[in-house]
This record gives C-alpha cells, sequence and structure tokens, in this order.
C-alpha cells in the first residue's frame, strides 16, 4: 500500500501545453479514512509540491440497502472505483451526503461510509446498519417535499443534505443545527439509533420551518414549531412507505414511542389548547414538544375526520380531507402565513386562509380546518354568516399614548354569504376589563365573502396610564349564527 515513486518529466501546468517542466516524482496516494485517491507530483530535486490530480471519479449509481427499520430499499451511492461506494450522491438538489461520526463529537473526525458491492447489509453491535436508513431517509425527504409540495431541499435553493450518524456514545437524541442533521445512537437496550424515517423527516422539516416561518423555540411558537416537524415527518413516512405508517413518533426507536399524533394524552400530551396536561412553566422550552400535541391532534383530525368532546366540554364533528390535502394546508400556512412569534391563534387562520387559497373560499376544505381547530380548542367553526374580528391594528404598541386614542379593528366576511348593504353589526371593545363600548356599523355597500372592513369606535380609550394594556374585541353581526367572534390582544 504504500506509494511507489516513478521519475517523470512533468509540466507545472497540465493546463498550459507551452508549460515549463521540472523533474518530478510521480506517486498514486489512497485512502479509505478520509476516502481519498490522488497522483503527486513532487519536485526531484527540491522535494517541493508541485500540483495533485483527482483519481477519484464520481458517479451515482444505484445501491441496496438493508436498513434497520425500513425494510430493503433502493438508495443512491456515490460509486469512487470497482469495488468502494460511498453514502454520497449528486442527483438530488445539491447533493445527499451521509457520514460515520465514529461515536465521537467533532465533525472534523467524521468519515465516509464505505461499501465494497453497493448492497449495504451491515448488521453488527455498532449499529452500523442504522446508517443507510439515515441516508435513505434525506433521499426520501427531499423527494416528498420536491414531489408534494415544489419545494427543493430544506431551503428551497437546493442546498446539499448533509447528515451525520453515531454521534458521541450512549446519546439519546437527533437533532437539526441550522445546517444539518445529527444522529446519536441511544443507549443499545431501550433506545436505538435515531434515524427511522419519521425522525429523519421530523429534523430535516427544523431546517423548511427555519427557512420559512422561522418560527422561535419557545412557547406556543417552540410548540408549533415541534408540531410541524412531526407533521411532516409522519407525512414523509406515509409517502415513502404507506403500508407501514402510523401516526406515532420514533415507534421504531423507543418503547413507547415519543408521542401519538391520533392520541396524544396517551402520552400525556394535549390534544386541546391550554386544556388536560398542556403544559405552562419554564421547561422544555415552554412545553415545546409535550404542548405540540395540540395542532399534531388538529391535523389528525383534519386528515382522517373525528367525533369527540374536547376538554371545554365542546362537541365536534369533523369530516377528513385525507391526508395530503391536510398536508398542502399545512405547508401553505407554515412557508406563507406564519411567522417567528406565531402563536396557535395564528396557526389557526393561517390555516384558513391557507386553505381557502388552495381549495376556494367557501369549499369543504375551510369548513373542516375551521371545525378541526374548534375541536383542540382554538377558534369557533365558520357559519354561513359569519363576520369574523381579525386584528387591532390601531393602537399597535408604542410609547407615548394618550388619555383619547381612537381603537381600530379589521374585520372580514369569512362566511359563504354576501352580506346586504346595510345590515347591521355590532362592534365592541373593552380596555382593560373596564367598560364596554360598542358601536352600530351600517355596511354602505354589500359585503362578499372575504370582503374585510376596517372599523374605528367612536368612543376613544384612555391609555394615559404606563404599562400593558389589554384590548378585548368582538363583532355581533344580526345574521350571525355563531353569534361572538372574540380576540384578545
Amino acid at each position: 500500500y504504500y506509494p511507489s515513486p516513478e521519475l517523470v518529466v512533468a509540466p507545472l501546468d497540465f493546463s498550459d501545453e507551452n508549460s515549463a517542466m521540472r523533474l518530478a516524482y510521480k506517486m498514486n496516494i489512497y485512502a479509505t479514512d478520509p476516502l481519498i485517491g490522488k497522483t503527486v507530483y513532487v519536485d526531484a530535486l527540491t522535494g517541493a509540491l508541485l500540483f495533485t490530480l483527482e483519481l477519484i471519479q464520481d458517479a451515482d449509481a444505484v445501491g441496496t440497502a438493508v436498513t434497520r427499520y425500513s425494510g430493503i430499499q433502493t438508495i443512491t451511492t456515490d460509486s469512487v472505483a470497482p469495488d468502494l461506494f460511498r453514502l454520497r450522491e449528486t442527483g438530488r438538489g445539491g447533493g445527499v451526503e451521509t457520514y460515520n461520526m465514529k461515536k465521537l463529537v467533532s465533525y472534523g473526525t467524521a468519515a465516509d461510509y464505505t461499501d465494497s458491492n453497493n448492497y449495504w447489509d451491515t448488521t453488527n453491535t455498532n449499529q452500523d446498519q442504522a446508517i443507510p436508513d439515515a441516508h435513505w431517509g434525506a433521499e426520501m425527504t427531499y423527494d416528498y417535499y420536491i414531489q408534494k409540495h415544489n419545494r427543493n431541499s430544506y431551503d428551497n435553493k437546493g442546498t446539499k443534505l448533509v447528515s451525520y450518524v453515531h454521534f458521541a456514545v450512549n446519546y439519546i437524541n437527533a437533532f437539526w443545527n441550522g445546517t444539518y442533521m445529527t444522529y446519536g445512537d441511544g443507549n443499545g437496550t431501550s433506545y436505538k439509533t435515531l434515524t427511522s424515517l419519521d425522525i429523519v423527516g421530523h429534523e430535516m422539516t427544523h431546517g423548511v420551518t427555519q427557512n420559512s416561518a422561522g418560527l422561535i423555540y419557545q412557547n406556543e411558537s417552540g410548540a408549533l414549531n415541534e408540531s410541524f416537524s412531526d407533521i411532516f415527518g409522519v407525512s414523509i413516512e406515509h409517502f415513502a412507505k404507506p403500508s407501514s405508517s402510523n401516526w406515532l413518533m420514533a415507534d421504531e426507536i423507543a418503547t413507547p414511542a415519543f408521542r401519538s399524533m391520533s392520541d396524544p394524552k396517551s402520552f400525556t400530551d394535549p390534544d386541546t389548547y391550554k386544556g388536560q396536561y398542556y403544559y405552562i412553566g419554564t421547561q422544555d422550552y415552554g412545553g415545546v414538544h409535550s404542548n405540540s400535541g395540540v395542532q399534531n391532534f388538529w391535523f389528525y383530525v383534519l386528515a382522517m375526520g373525528d367525533t369527540g368532546t374536547n376538554d371545554y366540554n365542546r362537541n365536534y364533528q369533523v369530516a377528513g380531507i385525507g391526508r395530503d390535502n391536510a398536508a398542502k394546508i399545512a405547508y401553505r400556512n407554515l412557508t406563507v402565513y406564519l411567522g417567528k412569534n406565531s402563536r396557535y391563534i395564528d396557526a389557526r387562520e393561517g390555516a384558513i386562509c391557507a386553505a381557502e387559497d388552495l381549495f376556494g373560499m367557501c369549499s369543504a376544505e375551510v369548513f373542516e380546518t375551521a371545525k378541526a381547530w374548534y375541536a383542540v380548542g382554538v377558534g369557533d367553526p365558520i357559519a354561513d354568516n359569519d363576520v369574523r374580528l381579525i386584528s387591532v391594528t390601531v393602537p399597535i404598541s408604542k410609547c407615548g399614548l394618550t388619555a383619547s386614542e381612537n381603537i381600530s379593528f379589521l374585520f372580514r366576511n369569512r362566511g359563504c354569504t354576501t352580506l346586504s348593504g346595510g345590515d347591521t353589526i355590532f362592534a365592541t371593545y373593552r380596555l382593560d376589563t373596564l367598560t364596554i363600548a360598542t358601536d352600530t356599523i351600517l355596511l354602505p355597500s354589500p359585503m362578499l365573502p372575504g370582503d374585510s372592513l376596517y372599523w374605528t369606535s367612536t368612543k376613544p380609550a384612555d391609555f394615559s396610564a404606563v404599562g400593558l394594556h389589554v384590548i378585548d374585541g368582538w363583532i355581533n353581526h344580526h345574521g350571525d349564527t355563531l353569534n361572538l367572534s372574540l380576540i384578545h390582544i
């Protein structure tokens, strides 16, 4: 294996036919860890390195992986020699690459995971058979996003998908660090290597969230962040292996699993906003993993349909619209309507807007989306005559407010019936739980479904006291079968 020098006359620049020549030693250098193959030219007189030529000529090849969690799957690998393959490919976006951390924590020590015949069936106590799971999982995650949502990689710019497996010793976690995915080995007993397909999809979706809504990993926005990763984790699993997919997270890795989307309470996670098991506190960044159960259950109910009674003793009945349609709504909500500080009420409003964009204003999908949020304790269903208060537009958070400030609201016809010109709407606000102020509004013209209207109260509010103020507002329309629409700012 040692290099065998050959004395040659070589040009200083192979690309220049008029280059000066030097007497040099030519050597072929090979290594498997790190994987390299180079021809090296060394000046025979001075020992200086003149230049190198790459021997490894990359080419995508079709391989077979006997994965730990998903059976036998077809993967794409890199053929670097007749009997040497590594877990890299260039066909999907900027590529997919998977590396072996060898139970260390420095990414600089990571090496290519290689095979001699492109049939990846390594089963050993080191859990090496779980490494191809990460590679295949990244490929399937890429395929899901490009085929279902026309998204090219996590940032929609085709950026390379890089995964690191065998991180540290007995590390029971997997994480997205802003650039790539990392997977621990568990503890070898109750927790296996964390490379099952739903976990791979979950981690990459954190990258999607980072490059779209940017939901801050704290409290309600953090719970939404975790929930979107669960939603697309199970969606990717169903996309790639529908016959064995389910609504559990990490059930192939741990017993019991981490979470259930169809029955969050079975894992002491909430299925109703601020209902049983809803966590209020500082642990786990404000309960981001537990409180994700609210939107998780919303997604399950919307996709599959459900009938029941929530923690507020409200009966609900939702007709499922299917996994794909529910995922389309969730994806558009995440990438179009939500921002870094969004809360559950924002997720409801954004999901309804997303459903309207995708399926049309009075579509069954819009109604079922609202019903599913009602099922988890966020907002009301949409009725035929439904005027909704959307937001407080004036005043915004600022200093120097006076004892006589206008209060302005935005409300919208969210129903499917045109409100007639001259219809009466009662618009009400209350500042700091004090006196209620109500105006009677006569619509100046017909209000079509989806139309919006701004209202400024004729009764100004006193904001002269320094500190935090709370505005409650609601709209009551005589034909609104839901009767009340409330927003709390």
